[in-house]
């Protein structure tokens, strides 16, 4: 008797369930984040980038990479390296669909440059394999190469290995 009802159920309910699921996924589609351009008015730090565009300000931080913290020598040469690259140009960021707080977290390039692996490049940053799937590795090696050696004085964050936790999410 019980699988009588859940039939006659889901043949009633069937198509309302599918036009719910079309539904939100149109919603989904609608509300992805936009990719944002504009110059760049101001870099706080080595990875973060404050856009000037429509409708306004925006902070952006550059996905996928560690850098030294603000208040160290190599923190400071990486944001001086990031403004001379970026500051009052016109930049493309693409969101991630991650945050970190209000900041959105975006791949942005300017003139097809990716700033994220310039920095990786000039061994400013470190790839962050657990947020970018290795995207920067092959600049994080190419700078090595290069005979930079970030690692031997900066240790990746614990956050940018391993599984992400329900923080990180």
């Amino acid at each position: 008797m019980k699988s009588k009802s859940k039939t006659a159920f889901l043949k009633k309910a069937g198509p309302f369930l599918a036009v719910a699921i079309f539904a939100m996924g149109v919603v989904l589609f609608l509300t992805r984040p936009e990719e944002i351009s504009g110059r760049v008015s101001h870099v706080p730090d080595g990875k973060t980038l404050v856009v000037a565009g429509e409708p306004g300000e925006t902070t952006v931080e550059l996905f996928g990479i560690a850098v030294p913290g603000a208040n160290s020598a190599k923190g400071q040469s990486t944001a001086v390296f990031l403004s001379d690259l970026a500051l009052n140009r016109e930049v493309t960021c693409a969101p991630s669909g991650d945050r970190n707080g209000i900041t959105i977290v975006a791949v942005c390039t300017i003139n097809g440059e990716d700033l994220a692996a310039a920095l990786v490049r000039a061994g400013l940053a470190l790839d962050c394999p657990q947020y970018s799937g290795g995207r920067y590795a092959a600049a994080e090696r190419a700078a090595v190469a290069d005979g930079a050696n970030l690692r031997a004085s900066f240790v990746l964050p614990s956050r940018c290995e391993g599984e992400k936790t329900a923080r990180d999410k």
